[in-house]
């Protein structure tokens, strides 16, 4: 069934996870523990950690002023958890978490925070970009919160899941999670449409048991998720409280359609 072809390839997406975080030999692999949640602190060990490492993160409540910056390293960066290590946004415009060169090789694993948003933020608190069409992260048990214009966490260019996190917005415009397919400024989406459909297959950003939910009564303002430039997602087994999807093409802008 279509059903079970699209959970054999959300398997082959965690096999591929597997492989690609734990390719590096046992020996190399190492735990770094930051002195703190500061973002000094969280960048120097990130800058330290190999591909295969894991940055953990302790509890506490820090304040970001300047982007965290994950750069072509295959990692996975753990908080304490959600609730325990929360990171308060107030870079002027930037992200609080950027991933750069994400990829099969450079395969990102992040999950155990708590990031809140509170000042706008035209393109993610979280960005993940990458290499085109390749099986690159995994966004998982972590908390977006944000009630100012722009948007929670963004997905350039690359496939990957994002489990078990809660969107939470009180309200404003905002836009919860967006995923782009390919880089607008060069194709607006063009040479996504081109690639095989591939349906029940893992190549697609997958959104499965989150919640996404908004502090008004009815449904207003931003969608909780939109896409753009031949964008591919498969969203199921989510809950959305006073808040729905909706995608952009070409009716409102240059941009192919999800």
């Amino acid at each position: 069934t279509e059903e079970m072809a699209m959970r054999v390839g959300r398997l082959v997406l965690l096999i591929i996870s597997a492989f690609a975080t734990g390719y590096t030999t046992t020996a190399r692999a190492a735990t770094i523990t930051t002195g703190s949640c500061a973002s000094s602190d969280v960048q120097t060990a990130i800058n330290a950690a190999a591909t295969g490492d894991t940055v953990t993160v302790p509890a506490g409540n820090c304040t970001w002023t300047s982007t965290v910056t994950i750069a072509s390293k295959g990692i996975t960066v753990t908080g304490a958890g959600i609730g325990s290590t929360n990171i308060t946004d107030q870079g002027s415009g930037g992200a609080a978490l950027a991933v750069t060169g994400a990829s099969a090789t450079n395969f990102v694993n992040i999950s155990g925070f708590t990031f809140i948003k509170s000042t706008a933020q035209t393109w993610g608190m979280v960005q993940i970009s990458g290499t085109n069409f390749t099986h690159a992260f995994r966004f998982h048990h972590n908390n977006i919160t944000h009630d100012t214009a722009g948007r929670g966490l963004s997905i350039f260019q690359v496939y990957g899941l994002i489990d078990h996190v809660t969107f939470t917005v009180a309200s404003g415009s905002v836009q919860s999670l967006s995923v782009f397919g390919t880089d607008n400024s060069v194709d607006a989406g063009y040479m996504a449409w081109q690639q095989p459909l591939a349906l029940g297959t893992a190549n697609a950003v997958y959104v499965e048991d989150s919640t996404f939910t908004r502090g008004a009564s009815t449904i207003s303002g931003e969608d909780a998720i939109d896409a753009y430039t031949g964008a591919r997602l498969v969203i199921r087994h989510n809950q959305f409280t006073n808040a729905h999807h909706g995608f952009h093409g070409t009716d409102s802008g240059s941009q192919r359609s999800p």
